[in-house]
């Protein structure tokens, strides 16, 4: 039931991805920043790795 895939692709809408915080299943208690950078940094990762 999530809206994004495991490569953070938008489900029904092609070339969308979700890249920030809204895609973590649960509200973090703490600063947001660390996770943020965490996505950002895998997601750019899966990009490049879908574009070679």
């Amino acid at each position: 039931m999530s809206v994004v895939d495991g490569r953070l692709r938008v489900r029904g809408v092609d070339g969308l991805r979700v890249i920030d915080c809204s895609i973590i299943p649960f509200i973090p208690s703490g600063n947001t920043n660390a996770p943020a950078m965490a996505i950002g940094s895998k997601a750019a990762s899966m990009i490049a790795e879908d574009y070679r």
